[in-house]
């Protein structure tokens, strides 16, 4: 029998959703990104859906990171050769950028919903060459106290959202927090890898990791130390294999360019 502390948040995500039905019910439709008025909930004005970079092929099989001029097949950039990730694949949905973290922080920080079911509808297209091979999908975690603070996990929401889409189990108590980190969204680098540094998460029930090939969800691949520590964190209690879906994913600078042969 899982525990309450497992549970809860599935409740408190129900509830928060219910929450959000009954604002729509009331409030206009508005786009998630700028705030303007449009036709139904959870779409964008065309302005804003212009300016949305979505991810597609090539580009990195192992962290998303979009890739020009590279050849066709399965694409590995030079930042994961030298460094691997400890995770698998990863897949990405769209750039993160200044078109995207208006909606996205929205949704982190401010309760604003309304586009859960259409990111999870790009992620599952981003995502549709793993699902085939996944046992489920599991949420990053919050813990226990940003939890209480915030009401809901948005990583939790987005996993329900891609379930929806591919029929996969959405697996809340593989992964949990154990303690409480700084929120990473100013820290440098070297200062997130410190942050995520020592047993941040564990696996507290074996039972649901060992032997399956499972997909890390949350909303954005930054520098990956947080989805680094929870996929160690599943290997170690047995994972089989653990890849990585999100909504979006930072793309430094420029996207990468491979130089073509004889170049």
């Amino acid at each position: 029998m899982l525990e309450p502390s497992i549970l809860l948040p599935s409740l408190r995500e129900s509830l928060a959703g219910m929450g959000q039905v009954l604002i729509d019910a009331v409030l206009p439709p508005r786009c998630p990104s700028c705030g303007d008025m449009v036709e139904r909930q959870g779409s964008l004005c065309p302005p804003c859906w212009q300016k949305l970079r979505f991810i597609a092929e090539p580009a990195c099989q192992r962290c998303a990171t979009p890739v020009l001029g590279a050849p066709d097949g399965s694409i590995v950039c030079p930042a994961c050769i030298v460094s691997p990730p400890v995770h698998d694949r990863a897949r990405a949905a769209l750039c993160y950028d200044s078109a995207t973290a208006p909606m996205i922080l929205a949704m982190k920080h401010r309760g604003r919903l309304q586009a859960v079911r259409a990111f999870g509808a790009w992620m599952a297209r981003a995502g549709h060459d793993l699902f085939g091979e996944s046992d489920g999908l599991v949420p990053v975690p919050l813990h226990r106290w940003r939890m209480l603070w915030r009401g809901y996990n948005q990583s939790s929401l987005l996993a329900r959202a891609v379930a929806r889409q591919v029929g996969l189990p959405v697996m809340d108590g593989a992964l949990a927090r154990r303690r409480a980190t700084r929120s990473q969204q100013s820290l440098s680098g070297a200062d997130r890898a410190r942050n995520m540094a020592g047993d941040v998460f564990e696996a507290p029930a074996r039972s649901l990791v060992e032997g399956r090939r499972l997909i890390l969800v949350d909303d954005v691949l930054t520098t990956g130390s947080t989805l680094a520590a929870c996929a160690s964190a599943l290997l170690e209690a047995g994972a089989a294999q653990v890849d990585v879906l999100v909504l979006a994913r930072v793309v430094r600078g420029d996207l990468m360019t491979i130089s073509s042969p004889g170049e």
